[in-house]
């Protein structure tokens, strides 16, 4: 394979990926939040049926009783394929490595693993790990959306000055597009409890 058939489909996946809308498919754990693997792994296969991945796992160095786990994403379209890896330690959900870890633990490791690399190689949701969209994550609020997070603030009675807090902005009007994705998923769920 060609360099010239090797990066114009790593490029075709980081546009086609990074135009996807994840803000409805992520899960939050311990104030963190995550995509949820199942969906990377629809997003995947529905835009390159032909790809594939894998994982490994391995002591994080000789005689460790924390471990690595690695994945391969081999991304295809026809005769053209993108092979990347991306590793993560087997962590519980504060972000810490576990001795020992159960098989529970390494699979869950290697989804989050999977993830991680649909985002740092391949650009699905990678605004997650920045807390909101990279591309406008500093600008204001339209009047639209202002208006639509003071709905459902009034809609969940929420305690405005908690909210605030919990974004760290003085107002609502202060919160900028990144913070939106993630104001809107919470208020969304506080509505879903209320109307159950």
């Amino acid at each position: 394979m060609t360099q010239e058939q090797y990066e114009p489909l790593a490029q075709t996946a980081r546009e086609c990926f990074g135009a996807i809308d994840c803000s409805g498919h992520i899960q939050r754990k311990a104030n963190l939040d995550y995509l949820k693997w199942t969906f990377a792994v629809k997003c995947l296969l529905d835009n390159f049926p032909e790809s594939d991945f894998s994982f490994r796992v391995e002591p994080s160095y000789q005689g460790a009783t924390t471990y690595m786990t690695y994945c391969t994403i081999d991304l295809r379209r026809g005769m053209s394929s993108v092979q990347r890896e991306m590793f993560l330690p087997v962590m519980d959900y504060k972000n810490k490595s576990i001795a020992n870890p159960t098989t529970r633990d390494i699979n869950d490791a290697n989804w989050r693993c999977f993830v991680k690399c649909m985002a740092v190689h391949f650009n699905l949701g990678l605004e997650i790990y920045n807390g909101g969209d990279f591309t406008s994550t500093n600008a204001e609020l339209s009047e639209d959306k202002v208006a639509k997070i003071y709905e459902l603030i009034e809609e969940t009675e929420s305690d405005i000055d908690q909210f605030c807090i919990a974004f760290k902005v003085d107002c609502v009007e202060s919160l900028t597009e990144g913070d939106y994705s993630r104001a809107l998923q919470a208020l969304n769920k506080k509505k879903e409890k209320l109307n159950a």
